[in-house]
């Protein structure tokens, strides 16, 4: 049983969750790392962050109704981007992280870097998870300090469907990078030493480029502290509970 003050959860049709609420303090059996949690989005017309440690704002971004759960947040690969607060939250160091969304990808030769994922370096080391098609190539990278290295997962063709919604995570385990697709891994990027000191995330788009994500985002968590999957797993089948 539960009540909400201040918030409409439902605005439209909804498959009803499947487990057991969260307790009160966040933690239960729908999600037993939420205390982990730094941002969970849902993208149904707004920006608001569930966990509500951060604030983000939408740059150029519109919503559409066609997304994995309701509607999502739609970029437009050149402009289009969501910020987030300026937090510590976003500092990591060499801990493990989970970075998982859903994604829709609508156009194969949109630009020749296109960026995902990427938290502004507050120092030297950051995250910055991208295509680059600039070589012809289209591998799916992740670029973690400033002048390299440079981290690959291999082809973003072969990776990701096209066209049609997948669960992406991406994870750190140890010093391992490491990408799933709807719940199959798919690739490792090698061992990473980067000591993350970012203070800001950033979706759809690089930080300071024109280098953005051509196509969607719905249903994103960010866990810090945690790699929640080490291998092979079943993707989520209805949104994130907060």
């Amino acid at each position: 049983f539960r009540i909400t003050k201040g918030v409409a959860r439902y605005t439209q049709a909804f498959t009803p969750t499947a487990v057991e609420f969260p307790t009160s303090d966040g933690v239960g059996s729908a999600d037993p790392n939420y205390g982990s949690v730094i941002s969970l989005m849902k993208f149904e017309d707004n920006y608001t962050d569930d966990k509500g440690l951060l604030t983000w704002t939408g740059t150029g971004t519109s919503f559409n109704a066609s997304g994995k759960f309701g509607k999502a947040v739609e970029f437009n690969s050149t402009s289009d981007r969501l910020d987030s607060s300026t937090s510590s939250l976003w500092t990591w160091g060499t801990n493990d992280y989970t970075i998982e969304m859903w994604v829709y990808w609508n156009s194969t030769g949109a630009g020749s870097y296109r960026n995902l994922f990427f938290t502004e370096a507050g120092g030297t080391e950051y995250l910055q998870y991208y295509i680059d098609n600039s070589g012809g190539g289209g591998n799916f990278n992740v670029y973690n300090v400033t002048g390299g290295p440079l981290h690959s997962f291999g082809v973003a063709a072969t990776i990701f469907p096209y066209q049609t919604w997948f669960h992406l995570a991406l994870t750190r385990e140890s010093n391992a990078l490491k990408c799933f697709v709807n719940g199959t891994q798919k690739g490792t990027a090698g061992a990473i030493t980067a000591n993350v000191d970012a203070t800001e995330g950033v979706v759809g788009r690089h930080i300071s480029l024109a280098r953005g994500w051509p196509g969607s985002v719905d249903s994103l968590r960010v866990t810090k502290n945690v790699a929640r999957y080490t291998g092979n797993f079943t993707a989520p089948t209805a949104d994130f509970i907060p």
